[in-house]
């Protein structure tokens, strides 16, 4: 494989990846939304937890499909930003009335089309371009792809501010609209050049384990290289003592100079019952605070200031921004420093799901002391962060402790988690948000006994990762 190839692989797949993430722009329009379709803060919460929803749920849909026909990921890319543009344009015709105005539930529906093709994109663009880089890289190519994942809220805000701002107000319609449109242009050019990079590989073995969990060790005089694939072509173990083989036949990884060949199943493992309460805890309060910093926002502003107020859609989007770019951040910083620090110090990857959940911690820690607007873009800037350790961690540890043949379909079971964790935060906070009884509410106490239960649950995802880093660490150096 060439650097171009990869090259493009990767930028492919992080442009793919800013289409997958539009659901977290919605803290940007979704006040508005409210307030056009006369919604309640709970309905408002269900609305965008649908748009989430679709991601997830459709994870482990995606990731299967995807394992099972890598090479027709054109097809998925078609089929994903086919969906995105219809729930956009959908939404923006009910904006401008050219639909008429549905039942919210209607609504949620359209947001989770959108998910759905999100989902779709998210891990067809993921796995592919995993697969296509070297097993040494491939944490900074997670980071920086779901990095884009991330920074999508970011772009779209900006964009937004940029070119639908009239009179100090988006324009939802046309700002909807142009969701759509831009998603499925940049689906078709991922349909068109996103593919598997056929390859083969060469690697000299001494030994052949027999464990549970097969692995060939390479000697000191390791090598390995890469040309070509002919077509036809099949494994075979030559003479010399090389393996020859297709990448895309033989899923390999190599950690503490192992190969793995075979696969394990994710499910009887206490390893995925932990990192998939990552994802149903932290990532669960994470959105829970991103679809909702809008309505805590109003909360801590003077009376007189509700969504519709100049300011406050500035603020908005300077939150959403803020939240969007430390993500981003985040998520590339740890993709690198997981290759870096393994294989410099030997920390093990098992370190940085801990770092994302005392983060969150202490982020929902913070907002229970709070009182004024000013000091939520600190809290802002420690969730943002937090969220993109895990997005980040999480899946890096599922392709190490469970291989790559079924990467996808098992990181796609482990999205569905967040599906849970934001319906039932979204549903705890719109719950508590309502029972001042008024539509737009006022003080800490809009918000304060949901952000109790979310640091209870952040503190026993947070022992849990402590739990997993001694039990790797353990395993590691046996």
């Amino acid at each position: 494989m060439s650097i171009a190839q990869l090259s493009l692989s990767q930028t492919l797949a992080s442009v793919t990846m800013l289409t997958a993430g539009t659901a977290y722009a919605f803290s940007l329009y979704g006040p508005q939304l409210s307030t056009l379709f006369h919604l309640s803060q709970s309905e408002t919460a269900f609305v965008a937890s649908c748009g989430n929803a679709g991601v997830f749920i459709g994870g482990p849909i995606s990731g299967t499909l995807v394992d099972r026909f890598p090479n027709f990921a054109y097809l998925f890319f078609l089929v994903g930003g086919l969906s995105i543009f219809t729930g956009y344009q959908l939404v923006s015709h009910t904006v401008s009335g050219l639909l008429p105005r549905p039942h919210y539930l209607v609504l949620a529906l359209y947001f989770f089309i959108i998910g759905l093709g999100s989902s779709a994109n998210y891990h067809c663009s993921l796995a592919t371009n995993y697969r296509n880089w070297p097993a040494s890289y491939r944490s900074i190519a997670v980071g920086t792809s779901v990095g884009f994942f991330g920074l999508s809220a970011f772009f779209f805000a900006t964009v937004g501010s940029q070119f639908f701002i009239v009179n100090q107000v988006l324009q939802v319609e046309q700002f909807l609209s142009f969701l759509g449109g831009f998603c499925l242009i940049i689906s078709l050019l991922s349909a068109l050049l996103l593919k598997p990079i056929q390859t083969k590989i060469e690697i000299i073995v001494d030994n052949v384990s027999t464990e549970s969990t097969p692995f060939l060790h390479a000697t000191e005089h390791e090598s390995e290289y890469v040309e070509e694939r002919e077509e036809g072509e099949t494994s075979s173990i030559t003479s010399r003592g090389y393996i020859s083989t297709p990448v895309d036949d033989l899923e390999y990884s190599i950690c503490d100079e192992r190969i793995e060949l075979d696969d394990i199943s994710c499910f009887p493992s206490i390893n995925a019952f932990l990192l998939a309460y990552n994802m149903f805890a932290i990532i669960g309060v994470g959105l829970m605070y991103l679809n909702n910093v809008g309505a805590i926002l109003i909360s801590l502003l003077p009376t007189d200031m509700d969504s519709s107020h100049p300011s406050v859609q500035v603020m908005q989007k300077s939150h959403v921004q803020l939240l969007s770019l430390l993500s981003f951040a985040s998520r590339v910083l740890i993709g690198i420093l997981s290759d870096v620090c393994a294989s410099s110090i030997g920390l093990p990857r098992t370190f940085w799901p801990i770092t994302g959940a005392l983060l969150m911690v202490i982020g929902c820690g913070m907002m229970l002391y709070i009182k004024n607007a000013d000091l939520l873009y600190v809290v802002s800037v420690i969730i943002g962060s937090a969220y993109g350790t895990i997005w980040s961690a999480v899946p890096i540890l599922v392709g190490e402790y469970f291989g790559l043949k079924n990467f996808a379909k098992n990181w796609g079971w482990m999205t569905v988690m967040p599906a849970f964790g934001g319906y039932l935060f979204a549903t705890i906070f719109g719950a508590v948000y309502e029972e001042s009884g008024v539509s737009v509410c006022k003080g800490q106490n809009c918000y304060m006994k949901s952000f109790i239960i979310a640091t209870v649950l952040s503190l026993l995802a947070l022992f849990g990762n402590i739990f997993l880093y001694f039990k790797r660490y353990r395993e590691t150096r046996v």
